[in-house]
């Protein structure tokens, strides 16, 4: 997202809403943060599964914001050369 914006206000806006969502609904004791939080995960971390569900939510929100920000021209700004 930094690279398609050119700013890096999405990507820190995304990443605060991430993890405050995540401070607010769930803990766990092998967690960073650990707050009284709505649920808290008893269970071992399973590090393959927070990719499986957070890849599709990234990939979702990536849409999301290209159609909002009429993102055009892909190719040019990921593969481009750096100027």
């Amino acid at each position: 997202m930094y690279i398609m914006d050119d700013g890096l206000e999405l990507a820190l806006g995304m990443h605060y809403g991430n993890n405050f969502v995540g401070i607010l609904l769930m803990t766990a004791d092998w967690t960073v943060l650990q707050t009284d939080s709505v649920l808290k995960y008893v269970g071992e971390p399973n590090m393959s599964m927070m990719f499986v569900t957070s890849i599709p939510l990234q990939i979702l929100l990536l849409i999301y914001f290209s159609k909002k920000y009429n993102w055009v021209n892909w190719r040019e700004k990921l593969l481009g050369s750096v100027q």
